[in-house]
């Protein structure tokens, strides 16, 4: 019996030589599979927290445990994720420049083909924090990109203190609103953002993501997506 994992052999696969067979089946150097990239551990621990909050959700959606129109809310967010989890799949899998332009480029066409209303969550990070980010597409002309950070990358986000307990609290998701397709579809972003995920070095900083990349998207600095808390509520139409 042989086992494939598509048109080879599971044993010809570099992933699978390398946690499994530690290229004993190599002939000689030019042969060794590299290891493939793996990111941070914050960034493994963030995409096992996807696979579980995919499966949550998708008991939620399948087994009635919510009312009807709370379930297509649900489903809306679960194809989310299970769109999410796709690419991760694909992260362990990167292990040189031509493995990770098939991933950029499924990825790329995943933001292209999104419709008004579609969402798509991407794991993403840097050597010091993980982050989450949430793409919206409100309408052709317009998205919407929350991120959801942890780690140095909370130093960009507004906070406040607690009044209860003195404890800081930090404004996350920050949303980055008005987003033109055009900046958003531009693979060059994303090649950056993942490539900050996959293989984090002292280039890859928050202050690169939160101070050079994030304000390109909409053109606007960090510190102006953040509601002003003592602007008047929009009128009544």
């Amino acid at each position: 019996m042989v086992f494939k994992c598509g048109e080879r052999p599971i044993w010809e696969m570099p992933l699978f030589r390398h946690l499994v067979l530690g290229n004993s089946l190599a002939k000689d150097p030019s042969e060794l599979a590299p290891a493939p990239a793996q990111g941070t551990p914050l960034l493994r621990t963030l995409i096992d927290a996807l696979v579980v909050v995919s499966a949550q959700l998708e008991a939620l959606e399948k087994f009635g445990y919510a009312a009807p129109a709370l379930r297509r809310t649900v489903g809306r967010v679960h194809a989310a994720f299970a769109r999410s989890l796709e690419l991760c799949r694909m992260l362990p899998q990167v292990r040189d420049n031509a493995t990770f332009y098939e991933l950029l480029t499924t990825f790329t066409a995943q933001v292209k083909a999104l419709m008004p209303g579609g969402i798509l969550v991407i794991p993403g990070g840097w050597a010091g924090g993980v982050t989450v980010y949430v793409l919206h597409c409100v309408s052709y002309e317009s998205y919407t990109l929350a991120i959801c950070s942890t780690g140095s990358g909370l130093q960009y986000h507004p906070t406040r203190i607690d009044p209860a307990t003195g404890a800081v609290q930090y404004n996350t998701p920050l949303l980055l609103l008005d987003i033109p397709p055009g900046r958003v579809r531009d693979s060059a972003i994303w090649f950056i953002l993942i490539r900050a995920a996959l293989f984090p070095d002292k280039n890859h900083s928050a202050s690169l993501i939160y101070e050079k990349l994030l304000p390109y998207l909409n053109r606007k600095p960090i510190g102006a997506n953040v509601p002003d808390p003592n602007a008047p509520p929009p009128a009544e139409p």
